[in-house]
């Protein structure tokens, strides 16, 4: 029979199987899963995530739109969806509104509140910028939203707006190594390179 027990069951041997690196038989296992119960959403995001490493954009993208038909405002399908789209060059246009679709729906969803920041910065819509930029600060504050406004006063041109994010980032007690090499370079780009130095030597000797 095809009852739920049967249904959890089937998924997790399909699970077992990519566990055991047999992930093209673990693929045809959970693709009968959800052949079963097209709804299953946990057998579904397995799917797209195993074929995203398998580098099957389509099959990701079939995934993701099976998981929208039954959550058709869950921000994680909607993010397969774009990131499948981003790799499908006939389609890549498409992704954008795709991430502004999960950003209206969650506004401090990072992952493609990323995505649209860094569109609008491309495009020089710097006020959208920071509207995209202000709604991620205020959902999910950290340090990657002063990342995104260390990039935001460096296309501004504005040197000192750099240096306060600059002094932030250093004191943060989250910040990562890699991403302080990060805001160095956006700080080189706006000529602030060696008041950044000068700031990340300071904070040094503080701690």
């Amino acid at each position: 029979g095809a009852g739920p027990v049967s249904v959890v069951l089937e998924a997790r041997k399909a699970w077992v199987l990519d566990q055991r690196g047999q992930r093209p038989e673990a693929i045809r296992q959970m693709e009968r899963v959800v052949e079963r119960a097209p709804g299953h959403l946990w057998a579904l995001e397995r799917l797209a995530e195993w074929r995203w490493a398998e580098e099957n954009w389509t099959g990701v993208l079939e995934a993701a739109e099976r998981m929208l038909r039954v959550a058709p405002r869950w921000t994680v399908a909607l993010a397969w969806k774009a990131a499948a789209l981003e790799k499908l060059p006939a389609r890549s246009d498409e992704a954008l509104a795709v991430h502004e679709q999960a950003l209206g729906i969650d506004p401090g969803f990072a992952y493609s509140g990323r995505r649209v920041f860094e569109a609008r910065l491309a495009n020089g819509d710097l006020n959208g910028a920071e509207r995209v930029l202000k709604g991620l600060e205020f959902h999910a504050p950290g340090d990657e939203p002063l990342l995104m406004w260390l990039q935001l006063h460096a296309r501004r041109g504005d040197k000192s707006g750099v240096l306060a994010v600059m002094a932030r980032l250093a004191r943060s007690p989250s910040v990562s190594a890699s991403m302080l090499v990060h805001a160095h370079r956006v700080a080189v780009s706006a000529e602030a390179g060696m008041e950044a130095e000068q700031e990340l030597e300071q904070t040094a000797r503080e701690a």
